[in-house]
């Protein structure tokens, strides 16, 4: 009987995913908070990826100039206002993980 050989980085890389997810399932188990701060810090994140992409890379703008360093302080202006929505939720899971 033959084995199949196992692709080590596969290995890998499904042993920390699978180990990331259930750290990360226990976290948002406990304050269900946590999913939706991850979920607008991962569309900030996205958001600011593809606007300096489209507004601020020059093959792929798509806004003439002037309007599109406007439109990337805009979009930025709004990630920081988002941003700082949540320093309340963040200030206080900084003090929960002091407490314990």
């Amino acid at each position: 009987m033959s084995r199949k050989k196992v692709n080590m980085e596969m290995k890998w890389w499904n042993t920390s995913f699978h180990s990331i997810i259930a750290f990360k399932w226990g976290q948002w188990k406990s304050d269900q908070r946590r999913i939706v701060l991850w979920i607008v810090e991962m569309i900030l994140a996205v958001g600011i990826g593809a606007s300096i992409a489209v507004y601020l890379d020059p093959e792929w703008n798509v806004v003439p100039f002037p309007w599109n360093i406007g439109a990337f302080l805009i979009l930025l202006g709004m990630a920081i206002w988002v941003h700082g929505r949540t320093k309340p939720y963040r200030i206080a899971r900084k003090v929960d993980k002091i407490k314990n």
